[in-house]
């Protein structure tokens, strides 16, 4: 299975989670690109975009950037580079966020 389809997978689990938010943020400046990126692959995810600078620890120029926060906006996952959003460790990590 291909990383977009395991990233889809992802998105579906934890749709009806209220305890999780996913969220797709341009950061390129190119809003219609990423827009279009997540159309093409079905994503059914919102595009939304930064108005004002990310703080310090979260900013990056790189992309993709997969970034977790915990439900206090503590910084715990900040990942440059794909991700296997599969893998049965970072679903054990989302759940276990989700419990504190």
């Amino acid at each position: 299975m291909s990383k977009r389809g395991k990233c889809w997978i992802l998105l579906l689990d934890f749709k009806s989670n209220s305890n999780v938010v996913i969220l797709s943020v341009d950061i390129d400046g190119n809003l219609r690109s990423s827009s279009k990126f997540l159309t093409k692959r079905k994503y059914g995810l919102p595009v939304y975009q930064l108005n004002s600078a990310l703080p310090k620890e979260l900013s990056t120029k790189s992309i993709p950037t997969t970034i977790i926060l915990d439900k206090s906006g503590k910084l715990v996952i900040k990942h440059i580079g794909g991700m296997n959003f599969g893998s049965q460790k970072f679903r054990r990590s989302l759940l276990d966020l989700t419990k504190e």
